[in-house]
């Protein structure tokens, strides 16, 4: 699966971290209905095995090239996997269209004719176990795209029951999603990039990939993230723990998502620009927003998508490393006046680094 951090953000300086003790669970000494078992209490699911159907890709015009993962990376990824271009490959699995899961039972010639200009197609690669987003640039290049009409059953872990007023309840889960594909990290990479080294060098730490034709290990999984999260408690006054997330590629009757479970603390405005740091293909583009983190310091004054920074203090801003670099010098809780640029509009916006939590 190919990811970026929504969380490119935009400063991590004066970053500490201190040693929590943990009470994680050796879970691989209980047996197999006592995890199970834990796995209900903490989050309300129960899971089984299953297997859904997808259609494979027949041919893929040569246009269809262009790979756009960046909504779907997360702190420990590797960033160079932003700007990789990946061929659409016969075999691989048609999950999603605009979001919208693509169920086997679906008149695919008349759902391709309702669609909106640029849809983004979401794919699973069974062949490299990647998690591919496609935007077609023009209708002429969709009607290039031929998939098969056989189906193509795949390995799922799907959600059998979800108890009311739980985790999984709140977080939307329902009974009969399937998971696709996910992986199981820490973030030590995201430490790495607070730390100081080039984005390029940022690279995944101790992730592990999931079966998810092994229940057991999925379950763990999730078990091993709550754990991890449970620890961390309290420690809201530092910006950076070790931590672990799961995320999950999920599929069910009408929906397409990536659903993440993680707890992540930084310094920072709660904003992530079109490229990180120091990227080396990032060039000098505009400094544009593509993501503003609720109850963040960004979202609080008012920051929108698709924001471009025109001046930070008065002083022109000429591409997201100047304005990365200013707003890193800039000290916690003092306050930056900002010109940014939506539409037509220029924006006078005033906001200061603080932490910022995300659950």
């Amino acid at each position: 699966m190919k990811k970026l951090i929504p969380l490119f953000m935009v400063v991590f300086v004066g970053c500490a971290s201190i040693n929590v003790k943990s009470n994680k669970q050796d879970f691989s000494l209980l047996t197999n209905q006592q995890r199970a078992d834990l796995l209900k209490k903490k989050t309300g699911l129960t899971l089984n095995k299953s297997e859904s159907k997808f259609y494979p890709v027949e041919y893929a015009p040569e246009e269809m090239k262009k790979f756009s993962q960046k909504f779907n990376m997360m702190p420990g990824d590797n960033l160079a996997d932003l700007f990789n271009q990946e061929e659409l490959k016969k075999g691989d699995l048609l999950l999603g269209i605009d979001n919208k899961s693509v169920n086997a039972d679906l008149d695919l010639q008349e759902y391709f004719r309702d669609l909106k200009d640029r849809p983004t197609l979401t794919f699973y690669s069974p062949s490299d176990d990647k998690i591919k987003n496609y935007v077609v640039s023009s209708r002429e290049v969709l009607n290039k795209l031929v998939l098969s009409k056989t189906t193509t059953k795949l390995a799922t872990i799907k959600v059998s029951s979800v108890e009311p007023n739980s985790w999984a309840d709140k977080e939307g889960y329902e009974a009969g999603d399937s998971f696709i594909e996910g992986y199981f990290a820490n973030g030590e990479g995201y430490k790495y990039m607070l730390l100081g080294l080039p984005a390029e060098k940022v690279i995944r730490v101790e992730r592990g990939k999931l079966g998810l034709t092994e229940l057991s290990g999925v379950i763990e999984a999730f078990l091993q993230t709550f754990s991890d999260k449970e620890a961390l408690i309290g420690t809201e006054g530092v910006s950076l723990q070790k931590e672990s997330y799961l995320k999950l590629a999920v599929i069910n009757d009408n929906e397409f998502k990536i659903k993440t479970i993680h707890r992540t603390r930084f310094l920072g405005l709660g904003v992530q620009f079109d490229c990180p740091a120091r990227a080396r293909k990032c060039g000098n583009r505009p400094a544009e927003i593509l993501t503003v983190f609720p109850n963040s310091p960004g979202a609080r004054v008012g920051f929108q998508l698709h924001d471009l920074v025109e001046s930070i203090d008065g002083e022109k801003i000429n591409g997201t490393h100047e304005a990365l670099e200013k707003i890193r010098s800039m000290p916690v809780g003092e306050v930056m006046k900002m010109k940014v640029r939506r539409g037509m509009d220029l924006i006078d916006l005033e906001v200061a680094r603080d932490l910022v939590i995300m659950d």
